[in-house]
């Protein structure tokens, strides 16, 4: 959008002229010329003014511009002969610049015609030009103090030296000196002579001439002069008023008064007042004794030792009051109003330094100044000045601002629009329409600032922000908006709709966050309840950490129900059991005594004691101190329940069935390259040399590639009758025989499928696995131990990348002490 010059522009020129006066040669002397004066300094710039809008009359934004001045002969075309391009900061589209403050203006064109222009950064040149008229050409007069001629006439070195015989006294020229020729104060009473005066005598005019006479003065006896050049005295004690301006001095005790005013009264007619001094003014009335009216109009002073010092229509009533000056003012006994219109201190010792229409009621109160302000029946209140504002018991302060009020003992306003105090010892620095206490009993509460604050509590306190609450005894809300701490000595400190309703309770900031309980913390976040004592909810989203001690990290939608649960953070997640803990993500639960949830999805640890991590792993009620893992479900109590156990090397580990008090046993594992049930048990052969065996009813359904191995007691006469079929199996051998049988099938499961295609039994390694040791892994645990007993002879890392994990892990980190 185009911008434009608003009309009119307004331009003010600033310049430092030169005046030249002719130079008198006095009679006795030469007729030499004095040397001219130095041509003075002149400004090389003009300050100049004015308004951008719009082209809709608007002003542009405030903001700093780049703008571009020239100076033309012309109004449209040509060359500029002056330019320059300042930084200009534009409010409200207004401006003021000096013109030559970067590049001096050292000439302008004698020609008549300047034109100045205005360009807007890149923009185009603004138009129309401005005509610049008369002040500028003011820089010629820089020639007016060297110029040898002006006109015609004739100088040197700058000085006039035409006409010098009638301009200048020549010797024993006759009546040369005339009144016009005398500068004054250039004839002293030493060049003088006695012209036959005497002693103590004076010039008089005797109608004809003025003649030396005798001084007369004083010759009625009413004055008399010490010393010669010391003290005119009345000849004896004497009212003094100017005479012949309807002046009136009453009383026996006038010979006290002074009256040196017009239609002025000192004293009170029927009273004997002494020592009334009007100094001057019109209409002034001194009425008490040792009252004094220094000037001014129609001023009354009223009680003795009182004093007005000028203005319009000021009074004073009873003793000691002072009015220094201003308009229609009040005082009474010792107090005082500085000045201002219409002020009244009301009450002993008030005082009212000036503004309007102030009313100080309050003993030893203060109203520094300002509009309509008002000082309660009580002592030592103080208004500093603003407008509206009431202080109005003991001790109050209000300092400024407009509509401020305060009721409660030894309470203070700093300033502000609108605040109250009314509790004792409470306190506003300043804001908009804030609240410290409802009524006196709210011992010091406190309101910094801001807008629609409340502290309505005895210590309570609110900091700043919007329509913030502290409404329990020793609460605290630093800021923000909407803010609650309504329980005692509850701190909320900031964000928006946050509520600390709980003794000693804490919401740090966010938005809509609410710590209810004693000791309940939110740190922050959004929608997050801390309703459980000495509950914590760091942050996030509509967490709840709703018992005893429980917390809630942060994340989304979670909870912490149990005494001393804990959920790290995540979404969804909750933990009810009593020191349960839900680390970290979605859906997962624990919600048992001490049972624990590390992460994943929709785990759930219902047990006490129990542990799940992964994806839909349980460990349901009642299976006590368990752990499942890759989304199994535990089955029995003091389990671990996986998916695929994949392991270096495998152990069982008891007590030792034979020195259980000091020994261990381990078995290792059977291992091979397939996945092998095995079934057996014994039988003895009938009297024909028979036995039937029964296997599982899910025998043939779970295993393939059956084997049968039989040893017989006493005898190797045992053979398999008939193969399995189904689930059974017939021995045969020398009869009653007894036979030990097993057997072994290859688990047909599809769990078991599923593992032999995941992982068969040679496998490329490839992706994260190439590269890696797998021995070097699982020793990097291990070698540690085994170096310290002494049995890691022959055993060694397969690569310097597994001895050197080793050797980082062994490592312990240090913590600079402080």
């Amino acid at each position: 959008m185009k911008s434009k010059i608003f009309i009119p522009l307004i331009i003010f020129f600033s310049f430092n002229l030169n005046i030249f006066s002719e130079n008198f040669i006095p009679v006795n002397q030469e007729k030499s010329f004095i040397p001219y004066q130095e041509n003075i300094t002149i400004p090389k710039m003009f300050s100049y003014q004015g308004k951008i809008t719009d082209t809709l009359g608007n002003p542009i934004p405030d903001t700093i511009y780049s703008l571009t001045f020239r100076l033309y002969t012309q109004p449209t075309g040509g060359s500029p002969f002056w330019n320059e391009t300042q930084q200009v900061n534009v409010k409200n589209g207004l401006f003021s610049v000096l013109l030559g403050a970067i590049n001096p203006i050292e000439s302008v064109p004698s020609s008549g015609t300047i034109y100045l222009s205005l360009q807007i950064a890149n923009q185009q040149e603004l138009t129309p030009r401005l005509r610049i008229v008369s002040s500028p050409y003011s820089y010629i007069a820089n020639r007016s103090a060297i110029a040898d001629s002006a006109f015609g006439t004739s100088r040197i070195s700058g000085l006039n030296i035409t006409d010098l015989d009638n301009r200048y006294v020549n010797e024993n020229q006759a009546n040369s000196v005339t009144s016009n020729m005398i500068v004054d104060g250039t004839i002293l009473g030493q060049d003088l002579n006695q012209m036959g005066a005497n002693i103590n005598q004076v010039l008089k005019w005797n109608g004809t001439a003025w003649q030396p006479a005798n001084d007369e003065v004083g010759g009625d006896n009413a004055w008399v002069r010490g010393t010669p050049d010391s003290i005119l005295y009345t000849i004896r004690q004497l009212g003094i008023a100017r005479g012949g301006a309807n002046n009136m001095l009453y009383g026996s005790n006038r010979f006290t008064h002074v009256n040196l005013g017009v239609a002025c009264t000192t004293g009170t007619y029927g009273q004997n007042y002494g020592f009334c001094t009007v100094g001057g003014g019109y209409g002034n009335r001194a009425e008490s004794s040792f009252t004094t009216i220094a000037g001014g109009y129609g001023n009354i002073t009223q009680g003795s030792y009182s004093t007005i010092g000028g203005g319009h229509d000021n009074r004073t009533l009873y003793p000691c009051a002072t009015v220094a000056g201003g308009d229609s003012n009040f005082a009474v006994a010792y107090s005082t109003v500085g000045g201002g219109k219409r002020n009244q201190a009301l009450v002993t010792t008030a005082t009212i330094g000036g503004g309007y229409n102030n009313i100080a009621w309050g003993y030893y109160g203060v109203i520094g100044g300002g509009y309509h302000n008002y000082l309660g029946e009580y002592d030592c209140p103080t208004i500093g000045g603003g407008r509206y504002n009431f202080a109005g018991v003991q001790y109050t302060t209000v300092s400024g601002g407009y509509g401020n009020y305060v009721s409660g003992f030894s309470s203070t306003i700093g300033g502000g629009y609108a605040d109250t105090v009314k509790a004792n010892y409470g306190g506003i620095l300043s804001g908009y329409s804030n609240l410290a206490g409802d009524g006196p009993e709210d011992t010091a509460a406190m309101v910094c600032g801001g807008y629609n604050n409340l502290a309505s509590a005895k210590y309570a306190t609110v900091g700043g922000g919007y329509t913030n609450t502290a409404s329990g005894a020793s609460a605290t809300v630093g800021g923000g908006y909407l803010n609650t701490a309504s329980g005692h000595y509850a701190t909320v400190s900031g964000g928006q709709g946050d509520t600390a309703s709980g003794y000693w309770a804490t919401v740090g900031g966010g938005y809509i966050n609410i710590a209810l309980a004693y000791y309940a913390t939110v740190s922050g976040g959004y929608r997050n309840i801390a309703s459980g004592e000495d509950a914590v909810v760091g942050g996030g989203l509509s967490n709840t950490a709703s018992s005893y001690y429980a917390v809630v990290g942060g994340g989304v939608g979670n909870t912490a129900s149990g005494n001393a649960a804990t959920v790290g953070g995540g979404w969804y997640n909750t933990a009810p059991g009593y020191f349960a803990t839900v680390a970290g993500g979605y859906g997962n639960t624990a919600s048992s005594y001490y049972a624990t949830v590390s992460g994943g999805y929709a785990d759930t640890a219902a047990a006490n004691h129990s542990f799940a991590v992964g994806y839909h792993s349980v460990v349901p009620t009642g299976y006590l101190n368990s752990a499942a893992f890759n989304g199994q479900t535990a089955t029995a109590s003091n389990q671990l329940r996986c998916g695929t156990l994949s392991k270096a090397g495998g152990t069982f580990t008891i007590d030792h069935p034979l020195d259980p008090y000091n020994k261990i046993l381990n078995h290792y594992f059977i291992e091979g390259p397939e996945m092998r049930n095995l079934y057996d048990g014994e039988v003895i052969l009938d009297a024909s040399g028979r036995a039937t065996v029964h296997l599982p009813d899910y025998f043939s359904i779970l295993n393939r590639k059956p084997r049968i191995q039989l040893t017989g007691v006493g005898t190797s006469d045992v053979y398999v009758l008939e193969d399995i079929k189904g689930n059974t199996f017939v021995i045969g051998g020398k009869p009653k025989t007894k036979v030990y049988w097993q057997v072994t099938g290859e688990r047909a499961d599809v769990s078991a499928e599923a593992i032999r295609r995941l992982m068969p039994v040679e496998q490329l390694k490839t992706g994260a696995l190439s590269g890696r040791m797998l021995d070097d892994e699982f020793l990097s645990g291990c070698m540690e131990q085994l170096e310290r007993e002494g049995k890691a002879q022959g055993i060694n890392f397969r690569t310097n990348e597994g001895r050197k994990r080793y050797e980082e892990m062994k490592k312990i980190p240090k913590i600079k002490e402080k």
